[in-house]
């Protein structure tokens, strides 16, 4: 089946691939979506206004845009990943070998990450920084900055260090962790403050 529109049309898949050749050649002219054997044909008239010439895409060119696209798509969203990990872990206290230790990789790697933003993550460390996110999101917002400390601080306790380095540690073993340590974290904090203000 062939479709055929000129530039405006209200068909879906036409505004599809207009929406990909404008972005790179200009205003479309016109375009025709095909499908042929189950794969996407397309070729397109584009105007571009800065050299006011006319100029075509191929099905080749496309299949290049679409390609780009979905790449872009993905270094957005390990970028936003990264800029997440990063936050937390000044959210929660954590130093770089702390972070790393419970995030499962090596500190270099997170080194690497801040010089390279657009780094690829691996699907296991993006599971892992949504469930530190989502822990801290249940974490009294005051307790946060002394949680790395109350567990890995001098005399820190030993029970929760163990279980923030735990690979298999479930939101729901974090959740009542905090809520059994409760007290003591409090307890830590204002120790803290003290010490500060001293």
């Amino acid at each position: 089946m062939t479709i055929s529109a000129k530039y405006g049309t209200n068909t879906k898949k036409v505004k599809h691939a207009d929406s990909y050749c404008r972005s790179v050649f200009g205003a479309v002219t016109w375009a025709t979506v095909a499908s042929l054997s189950g794969t996407t044909s397309v070729h397109a008239e584009v105007y571009d206004p800065a050299s006011k010439k006319s100029a075509s895409i191929s099905t080749k060119e496309y299949a290049q845009l679409l390609e780009k696209k979905v790449e872009t798509q993905k270094q957005n969203k390990d970028e936003m990943q990264l800029e997440r990990c990063f936050e937390l872990q000044k959210k929660l206290g954590f130093n770089t070998a702390q972070w790393a230790s419970v995030l499962g990789v090596e500190r270099k790697t997170l080194y690497n990450w801040k010089k390279q933003p657009q780094t690829q993550v691996q699907e296991r460390t993006v599971d892992r920084i949504k469930l530190w996110a989502e822990f801290a999101d249940y974490i009294e917002a005051e307790h946060r900055p002394y949680l790395a400390k109350y567990a890995f601080g001098r005399n820190g306790d030993k029970n929760m260090a163990s279980l923030l380095l735990d690979d298999t540690k479930s939101l729901t073993e974090l959740n009542e962790a905090y809520d059994n340590a409760y007290t003591r974290i409090d307890g830590f904090m204002n120790r803290k403050k003290r010490e500060k203000r001293s």
